[in-house]
């Protein structure tokens, strides 16, 4: 078969099972197809291999307390698939969990415990209760695993939000209560039963806290911070019976606020809007909350990724965000004291491009303990985890600038940077070196003529020159 004529994003997925059987390390801004940065891949597993479907949508992950086995939900549009991942190199579908009613684009999954929620937006689904622990006796594959119970109080549920210290899940975008909090008491997992209910908003998506933030009338108290299309509720929801709003936020200029999660410190919160890059041409970006006074919230600003990808789920870990960016993939930000944001590191799972739209990353979990990564791409299960690189972004110094303009670009790329004696790299998607500036050494801005190059997706990286070390990448995308 000839090669000669195929585009780029079809080379890609045709040599996907030449670069992605392994661990890879990211090197020169690549690691195998997928352009990274601090991050490297460990395994794919196609759509396909787990259990099929239009797509895949949301995960999760379990970690058994005893064994430190670890599992990721996979959620897609047929039902959730569980996958080993124990050794992430090599991760096993032990199983599959087969939708209550139909096939849904939306798909859920929390965990609380050894107990994971799965919902699902379509009518008469309701909340599939799993027990976990089934998971580590299973010596073949299971197409159906058992469930404790189906909990019935609502049938559509856009998402399932749990808390882990109160044994609480609540149900949000669900055909009940106008789409607000429908609150259930899962401390005993077989019986789930209606706890309480807040209406009047209709909620996309939600994270429910203890609080111990700053603002002292709420210490202890069970705060829900809700993202509910057009404005940012922070709900305290401490009596179930008696369910209170204590704030209402408005975003600059939001679209379609989407979700968020707090800093650990429950000092900040940090949002993203799904349609203002559609909509508007605006570039990827996260805004800020200042949630000192719950009461009082201040609208910060917002940080830019550089990319024009729609974003979707971001979660907060060990002072980082793990920012699901659809076609951009994983974006990853150092969080800094006064809650603003700096790049640390990506890798993108969607390597055709970065425009706006509903392509590549849907979630990520970041939080197993061994390190490793779950990406569910809408085509996959991706794991990653983060590499030894020689100088790592969020501890270069803040002189290393590699500033990339315009982009995407159509006859010259021009970037800036501010140290000297480093090599300048141009590579492709696929990693193959095109262009290299040697011993570069300058302030001013230098011009780079790309007019020569196909129209897709390229790399300019850093590198030392004595140990040919990543020090820093940056995507630009050609023609588009």
């Amino acid at each position: 078969m000839s090669l000669k004529g195929l585009p780029l994003f079809a080379l890609l997925v045709l040599f996907t099972g030449v670069f992605t059987i392994a661990q890879t390390p990211c090197q020169n801004g690549m690691s195998g197809i997928y352009p990274c940065d601090e991050y490297e891949f460990y395994s794919f597993l196609p759509l396909a291999e787990v259990g099929g479907g239009e797509k895949g949508n949301d995960c999760w992950g379990w970690v058994d307390s005893i064994s430190g086995r670890e599992f990721v939900l996979y959620g897609r549009t047929n039902g959730m698939a569980v996958v080993e991942i124990s050794d992430p190199e090599t991760p096993i579908y032990l199983a599959e969990v087969p939708p209550n009613t139909y096939t849904a684009i939306w798909r859920d999954i929390k965990v609380i415990g050894d107990y994971a929620y799965i919902v699902s937006d379509v009518g008469g689904h309701g909340m599939q209760v799993l027990e976990l622990t089934q998971l580590l006796s299973i010596d073949e594959f299971v197409p159906d695993l058992p469930l404790v119970t189906v909990y019935e109080g609502f049938g559509a549920a856009h998402n399932i939000v749990a808390n882990s210290e109160t044994d609480y899940v609540y149900g949000v975008g669900t055909d009940t209560f106008g789409g607000g909090l429908h609150a259930v008491d899962v401390s005993n997992p077989t019986q789930p039963e209606l706890a309480g209910s807040f209406e009047g908003i209709d909620i996309h998506d939600a994270q429910a806290v203890i609080y111990s933030g700053l603002d002292y009338d709420y210490l202890g108290s069970e705060i829900v911070f809700c993202y509910a299309e057009y404005s940012v509720v922070i709900i305290d929801a401490t009596d179930k019976t008696n369910i209170q709003v204590i704030s209402s936020t408005l975003i600059p200029s939001s679209e379609y606020i989407h979700q968020g999660w707090v800093s650990e410190d429950h000092r900040f919160l940090y949002v993203n809007d799904e349609l203002d890059e559609i909509s508007t041409g605006a570039v990827t970006r996260t805004s800020i909350i200042d949630i000192e006074d719950l009461d009082n919230p201040l609208y910060i600003g917002y940080y830019e990724y550089g990319t024009l990808s729609t974003d979707h789920n971001l979660y907060t870990h060990n002072g980082l965000i793990y920012a699901s960016n659809n076609s951009s993939g994983l974006r990853v930000s150092k969080i800094l004291e006064d809650g603003t944001l700096e790049y640390y590191g990506f890798f993108d799972t969607y390597p055709s491009d970065n425009e706006p739209g509903f392509t590549g990353s849907w979630s990520v979990y970041p939080y197993f303990p061994s390190g490793t990564i779950a990406i569910s791409n809408r085509d996959g299960l991706i794991l990653i985890k983060k590499g030894p690189s020689g100088v790592s972004v969020a501890e270069a110094s803040t002189s290393m600038s590699l500033n990339i303009f315009p982009n995407p670009v159509s006859s010259y790329v021009s970037f800036k940077v501010d140290f000297e004696n480093y090599d300048v790299v141009l590579y492709n998607a696929v990693g193959k070196e095109l262009r290299r500036v040697k011993g570069f050494s300058t302030s001013d801005s230098f011009t780079l003529d790309v007019s020569s190059l196909k129209n897709g997706v390229y790399v300019l990286a850093l590198e030392d020159r004595e140990t040919r070390r990543l020090l820093k990448s940056e995507i630009f995308v050609k023609g588009y």
